[in-house]
């Protein structure tokens, strides 16, 4: 289905308890069914958002969707777990950037 005059790029939050999640920290994964849908019914590049929690949910992310990328501040801030260490986890796993 054609889309004109829309954004190169859709940002896929889960803000129904993102807010939650965070204070909490009781991290669930990024919600891999909505993105599989979000992506099936669009032509543009879907990144997945408010979802880390740990390595682990990346690599889920990553190979179980079409995302093309996926955000990760929240675990950042909060010291759940540090960026090389992500790197590290995923390293021979899924492409990467530097």
């Amino acid at each position: 289905m054609p889309q004109p005059f829309i954004a190169g790029i859709l940002d896929l939050k889960k803000h129904d308890f993102y807010g939650i999640v965070f204070l909490s920290k009781i991290w669930v994964s990024y919600h891999i069914e909505l993105i599989n849908a979000i992506k099936n019914a669009v032509t543009i590049s879907v990144f997945a958002s408010s979802g880390a929690g740990c390595v682990e949910h990346f690599h889920e992310v990553f190979t179980r969707t079409e995302a093309e990328d996926a955000l990760v501040a929240g675990i950042f801030h909060g010291e759940v777990v540090s960026m090389q260490t992500v790197k590290s986890y995923l390293k021979d796993k899924v492409e990467i950037r530097p």
